[in-house]
């Protein structure tokens, strides 16, 4: 890669990390809450496998599914996810009906942290395709092909978090 890319990715890598924080400060979440959070041995839970969201669930269907099926309760998972708790129950509702074996999501090089999926000024497809996109460096080819997609589905994600992110 050249000085000229490296240094691009590396700004874009800088817009993402300030837009991180200022969700953060905006949802009233301190450092210390973060690193609590972070640091939890309780449900350890802070990651989750991008493989996750390439079954034929919606995105947010899956991640709660993923969630319940590890023992958190419908309030615990409406917390983290920065939802309501009855958007949270008929998600898995849904899932359940659509999916009712467990969730066994492929080991995976790539996670996302749960975190991100708080802020809710994008949806979680367009967090986790920003997210592979930026931090990961993948190409919409790439990132298709990890969550079962049609590429041009993925390019209209990124396209549609992008433009979020700079109204």
């Amino acid at each position: 890669m050249s000085i000229e890319g490296r240094r691009k990715g590396g700004e874009r890598k800088k817009k993402v990390i300030r837009g991180f924080l200022d969700t953060l400060e905006k949802q009233h979440i301190s450092r210390n809450e973060l690193i609590r959070f972070l640091h939890d041995d309780r449900k350890s839970i802070t990651q989750v496998p991008v493989s996750l969201f390439s079954c034929s669930l919606s995105p947010l269907q899956a991640l709660v599914k993923y969630l319940k099926e590890r023992s958190l309760s419908y309030l615990e998972i409406s917390r983290l996810l920065g939802r309501d708790e009855r958007t949270i129950w008929n998600s898995f509702r849904q899932a359940q009906s659509k999916h009712p074996s467990a969730l066994h999501p492929e080991k995976s090089k790539y996670s996302i942290s749960i975190v991100l999926f708080r802020d809710r000024s994008l949806s979680i497809l367009e967090h986790l395709c920003e997210h592979l996109y930026e931090y990961h460096g993948l190409s919409y080819h790439g990132i298709a092909l990890l969550l079962g997609k049609d590429d041009r589905t993925i390019w209209t994600v990124c396209k549609r978090a992008e433009r979020k992110r700079n109204e």
